[in-house]
């Protein structure tokens, strides 16, 4: 009696995956080929031939497939992570020309004077060395570079998006507090010739400092001594916020 045995090949599968995608999305993987059933390793109630898991590390998947006479392959599917850039902002007053400080997000600035934002980041380990950024400031028109200079009227908040050359995005948010002027009044005085007389600045809601004059430095004093008057003259009086 002669048995003959017939040699049945193992299906072949052709596997569609992206070689790695950006941290917190999905990889979409398919497998095709001559099979009736898949089962996949890390989740054994998967048995369809594409799945599409959140990325957060470098992974790899397992297929077992079987086609119609029982034969079994199995198939190894590896998916990288690209990090996301991390994205800061900095701020200064372009109006002053002083750097602002930042606490909790958020920056203080006076009214109308000029905001200037720039936004930075650091490449992660997937990045070439010279990496491309581009950059998208949110809800603000013609923002498309690392810098954006806005004047401020009015508390805001600005985002920008940056992203890196695997095409991985991601966001950073800065709110600018307006500082309201300094609302006080002085009055002007007459004086007889030769005489002294001391000129006060008043204000009722805040507490301020005051340069006099041609003075170099702010004071905490609202008044202001006069030399000799020989003429019509006219004093200057600037005052900030100290609180």
């Amino acid at each position: 009696t002669t048995i003959s045995i017939k040699k049945l090949d193992h299906p072949k599968l052709t596997i569609t995956r992206p070689a790695a995608v950006c941290y917190g999305t999905n990889a979409d993987i398919k497998v095709n080929g001559n099979v009736v059933k898949y089962q996949w390793e890390h989740n054994k109630n998967l048995t369809t031939n594409s799945i599409d898991p959140i990325i957060t590390k470098d992974s790899v998947f397992i297929v077992h497939a079987w086609d119609q006479n029982g034969c079994q392959t199995d198939s190894v599917i590896k998916v990288g992570v690209n990090n996301l850039p991390t994205v800061a902002i900095a701020a200064k007053d372009a109006t002053a020309d002083t750097s602002l400080a930042i606490k909790d997000g958020q920056t203080e600035v006076c009214f109308s004077n000029e905001v200037k934002l720039t936004a930075s980041l650091t490449p992660n380990s997937t990045q070439p060395e010279n990496p491309t950024y581009s950059f998208e400031w949110l809800n603000v028109s013609g923002g498309t570079t690392a810098e954006l200079t806005k004047t401020v009227e009015s508390d805001m908040k600005y985002t920008v998006k940056a992203t890196d050359g695997n095409g991985c995005e991601n966001s950073a948010t800065i709110n600018v507090k307006m500082n309201p002027l300094p609302e006080f009044s002085v009055e002007g005085a007459r004086v007889c010739e030769g005489s002294t007389t001391i000129i006060t600045a008043n204000n009722t809601t805040d507490t301020y400092s005051y340069k006099w004059n041609d003075a170099t430095d702010f004071t905490e004093s609202n008044q202001y001594e006069t030399p000799k008057v020989t003429a019509d003259v006219t004093y200057n009086v600037k005052a900030k916020n100290t609180t």
